[in-house]
């Protein structure tokens, strides 16, 4: 008889790394759920993180997800505070932008105005945070509106014009839904889902970023998504994304996959500065701005659109 391998409990990573810090949740108090995707019961634990959550993949279709989860009320207060748990802040505007306002294009807004335009649509961004997206997608004369947990973030928004809520209006109807980092954060992804495609106008767009599942897939119970950013209670790949997604009629048109994971070192030794062949690559890179294209694969990017009725 051969024996399975033993569980292991991925280490931590050094204290001056942002993304990897463990939030305070009580782990006496997690709760159960089935797979975010196919509601099937039947986890196969892959590894714990460092946090001792265990990572496990469905025995259904193989999406792999947290089935032990922090209670609502854990979530909860995790989030009304997550911008200063994550150390975000509003974007400063410096003189020389104010001087020079033409900014590199954001990629998202690009991929938008490529697949159907932004002028005159109305847009969502879920978990908009201070609302640097919506502000780009207003200046493409979007009509935006955010919905943001985070208190502070909602005080932000409103003294830069931007109309937000912590929920939809249940008479709300939106051209785009945008959500950034977000699906890997929810206890019931498939809430959010259906909630999008009910407000989503026939053959509308919902524009998702995430942490990208598959590379766990690939690298295995070591991947380092595993080790940071540990309140992500989802992991999904193009195919368990797109599985979710069309239970709610709404369909994969593109998907991209990009960059490298942000592990920042803090107070490390200093780094030596760029030389102008670095700096001139940098610059060529932000004025391109070509959204299909980046270093890496570690963010899934996906185009859904909703089935015209």
């Amino acid at each position: 008889m051969i024996e399975s391998a033993p569980i292991r409990t991925l280490p931590l990573l050094p204290s001056n790394v942002l993304a990897g810090r463990i939030p305070k949740w009580r782990l006496d108090r997690l709760v159960h759920r089935p797979c975010p995707v196919c509601d099937a019961d039947d986890p196969s634990t892959i590894c714990r993180r460092p946090d001792h959550l265990a990572v496990a993949q469905c025995g259904s279709c193989r999406m792999t997800y947290l089935p032990e989860i922090p209670e609502d009320e854990d979530l909860a207060a995790f989030y009304r505070n997550y911008a200063e748990n994550k150390e975000l802040t509003p974007a400063k505007v410096s003189w020389i932008r104010k001087l020079l306002p033409n900014r590199s294009p954001d990629p998202f807004v690009e991929l938008l105005e490529n697949s159907g335009g932004l002028s005159g649509r109305r847009l969502c961004e879920v978990g908009c945070s201070y609302g640097s997206f919506l502000s780009r997608a207003r200046e493409r004369h979007a009509r935006v509106f955010g919905v943001e947990l985070d208190e502070a973030a909602l005080e932000h928004l409103g003294r830069i014009g931007i109309p937000a809520s912590k929920t939809f209006e249940a008479s709300a109807e939106f051209d785009i839904v945008c959500a950034f980092q977000l699906m890997e954060h929810l206890a019931r992804p498939s809430q959010f889902l259906g909630l999008a495609s009910r407000v989503l106008r026939s053959d509308g767009r919902l524009l998702l970023a995430l942490p990208n599942g598959g590379e766990g897939e690939k690298v295995g119970p070591a991947w380092i998504g595993y080790r940071v950013d540990l309140e992500h209670l989802n992991y999904f790949s193009v195919a368990s994304l797109s599985q979710l997604l069309s239970r709610y009629d709404l369909y994969a048109e593109h998907f991209w996959e990009y960059h490298q994971p942000n592990i920042v070192r803090s107070n490390g030794p200093a780094k030596p500065r760029p030389g102008w062949k670095q700096k001139a690559t940098e610059l060529l890179r932000k004025l391109q701005c070509d959204p299909y294209r980046g270093s890496g694969t570690f963010v899934l990017c996906v185009l859904a659109r909703k089935a015209e009725t």
